[in-house]
């Protein structure tokens, strides 16, 4: 109605509609369905917003489908048909859906429909043998971006066109200045496969699929899953559609490793999970001892099929070696995986790892980082709090920000250690400039996480685990995290959910701990208390093996065991933690121990903690200390450093 009262729209309106229905298409077709009819008489618009609607002739990639139109009919409106459908295509994909929408967003701008004929062979004659007609010919004002993104929509060959139609909206979007930051493209790169029974090249392959999955990580444009939830798909038999379900992926990306003597080939192939179709295949040939120039070239034949664009800022970044040596590089990689275990074993391992890779390549700021990051997981794991150790982690990762002072697993190490001592705020401002540089840093996001939740900054904890679960769905503290938000939203089924999925990631005493002080919170102390005396009975459960003990004790009002606990060495080191000394605060009230358990309150609002929602009421262990002067003035004193993160954050 709109376009046969006005003829053509306004610039601004046009691209907003085009862009609503192309994420209409989106949500189609990343559920298997493609429209095939899509036309003005189809777009309606309500509130001044598109609905896409008329699905009466769609297809249905998933098999078995009722009621959707049987393959190979031949329906739809030939003005708005892509040259496959009008070929006979039987098997049309969401490709089609894109060409149809670029050509009404070139009549929304020009009131013309690119081809006209009389017949659907006459179209197809033209669409085959004639360009598009140029849409700045039409209208001159029209950017050049602008008429890019559409004569790329109305390309001839389904593979010339945008990869998803939420990729033709970001287009659109960077046309006119409203771009979203977020990227269009998702996928996951399964572990390489190594031919052959090669110990050798398996791991080879390993360090292939990591070192991809980095490349593709720093192309804005481009939505990675990460190495760790990736590795998880190594030895698994688990088909294209269901990895692209489980993962939120739209394309994945696998292959294979084979070795000659000092040559080695890697196959690469992307396949549209929607479709279980392969959309591009390449092969690419290097040495044994140089794969970092096999991973480049593999991650930029990736980068080239799907279209995307790169920068040169980010081609850059590729290009660059953190690490020189692959040897080196190896040792990082696998004390990397060492120091998330969590357990004492393993950071002995990552220490001799770490080691390993210094004598090989000398100070470097990647190796430094890791050995601050070290020393610090022995304090955040409860294995040795003392001052000697906290030093020894600063120092390690000032050395590293000397060689490279942006380097953000140096600044995010820095972060954790200020923001778990006296200098929250300097500690995440420092987080956020990591994040900047990096955005899909996984430990910046997991630690950014933890201190939403912590602080009570609610609506960022849920950004944050959005953008955390979108890259890495199996990461711990984000299921952690999750389960916390589920538990802040009164959603117990989705709590219980994600956080025994944390479990089943990691049974440490300190994830044990942590799901069953998030369950007191709401109240379930017995459900708590069970939780707790599995990680009391864990052998070299360290602090929160004690933290579960004192729990435990305190769930069943054994008072005595719970200030033995608080006596401990290491019980001053954990006040001046705002974090710890809130759960130290939570034991000692579920325990019914008034004056202690507020100053250990009082600590942690010193050290910054101001979860306001907890302290007025949603923190079920603290309610025995409600209308308590010092509670009162706890309560005050957390609204003041509420209103100051406001600064920092923005009011929530």
């Amino acid at each position: 109605d709109r376009l046969h009262k006005e003829g053509r729209l306004p610039v601004e309106d046009a691209v907003r509609l085009a862009r609503e229905v192309a994420e209409a298409l989106d949500c189609a077709h990343r559920a298997g369905v493609t429209h095939r009819d899509v036309k003005p008489e189809n777009i309606m618009i309500a509130h001044g917003h598109a609905l896409l609607a008329d699905f009466g002739i769609a297809r249905q990639a998933i098999p078995g489908a009722a009621g959707l139109t049987a393959v190979g009919t031949f329906i739809g409106t030939p003005e708005y048909m892509s040259p496959e459908l009008l070929l006979g295509d039987t098997s049309p994909g969401p490709w089609s859906d894109l060409y149809a929408l670029g050509c009404v967003v070139y009549e929304m701008l020009t009131g013309q429909v690119p081809h006209a004929g009389v017949n659907a062979q006459a179209l197809l004659a033209q669409r085959l043998t004639q360009a598009v007609p140029r849409v700045r010919d039409r209208r001159p004002e029209l950017s050049a971006t602008l008429e890019a993104a559409i004569t790329r929509a109305l390309a001839a060959q389904p593979n010339d066109r945008h990869v998803t139609a939420a990729a033709f909206a970001v287009a659109l979007g960077a046309a006119t200045g409203s771009a979203s930051e977020g990227p269009h493209v998702s996928l996951v790169v399964r572990p390489y496969q190594a031919v052959g029974d090669d110990a050798e090249l398996d791991f080879f392959g390993d360090g292939i699929t990591e070192e991809v999955i980095g490349d593709l990580s720093k192309v804005r444009a481009l939505r990675v899953i990460s190495r760790t939830s990736a590795m998880r798909l190594k030895g698994t038999e688990m088909d294209v559609r269901t990895i692209g379900r489980e993962y939120g992926v739209r394309y994945v990306v696998t292959g294979s490793v084979r070795r000659a003597g000092a040559k080695v080939r890697v196959t690469t192939e992307i396949v549209d999970a929607i479709l279980d179709t392969a959309i591009w295949s390449g092969k690419f040939d290097g040495t044994w001892d140089d794969p970092f120039s096999l991973q480049e070239l593999v991650a930029q034949g990736i980068v080239e099929a799907l279209h995307v664009t790169v920068t040169e800022e980010e081609r850059q970044r590729i290009l660059t070696r953190p690490i020189s040596d692959s040897r080196a590089f190896d040792c990082h990689r696998r004390a990397s995986a060492e120091i998330a275990r969590f357990t004492r074993e393993g950071l002995e391992r990552a220490e001799a790892l770490l080691e390993e890779g210094t004598a090989i390549v000398g100070d470097n700021a990647v190796l430094c980082a890791s050995k601050g990051m070290l020393h610090w997981q022995y304090v955040n794991a409860g294995f040795d709090t003392s001052a000697p150790r906290r030093a020894l982690a600063r120092e390690w990762l000032e050395r590293s920000l000397t060689l490279d002072p942006e380097l953000p697993d140096a600044l995010v190490g820095l972060a954790w250690i200020e923001s778990g001592g006296d200098k929250l705020h300097a500690g995440l401002a420092r987080l956020e400039t990591a994040l900047r540089i990096d955005r899909n840093n996984i430990m910046g996001l997991s630690l950014a996480a933890v201190f939403a939740w912590v602080l009570g900054r609610y609506d960022r904890l849920r950004v944050l685990g959005e953008r955390l679960r979108a890259i890495d769905p199996f990461d711990l503290w984000g299921m952690v995290t999750a389960g916390a938000a589920a538990a802040i939203n009164g959603d117990r089924e989705g709590r219980d959910r994600m956080l025994t999925r944390a479990l089943e990631m990691s049974g440490a005493p300190i994830v044990l701990f942590v799901h069953g002080m998030i369950c007191a919170q709401d109240g379930e102390v017995e459900a708590a208390a069970k939780l707790w005396e599995r990680g009391q009975s864990l052998p070299g459960g360290g602090m929160f093996g004690a933290f579960c003990r004192a729990g435990v004790a305190a769930s069943r009002g054994a008072s005595a065991a719970v200030e033995e606990f608080t006596g401990a060495a290491e019980f001053a080191d954990l006040l001046k933690d705002s974090q710890y000394a809130w759960h130290v605060g939570e034991v000692l009230a579920l325990a019914g121990l008034a004056d202690p358990a507020l100053t250990a309150l009082e600590s942690a609002v010193r050290s910054g903690f101001s979860n306001v929602q907890m302290l007025e009421g949603r923190d079920y262990t603290l309610r025995s200390l409600h209308g308590h002067p010092r509670y009162e003035a706890i309560l005050l004193e957390a609204r003041r450093l509420d209103r100051e993160l406001d600064a920092l954050y923005g009011p929530e």
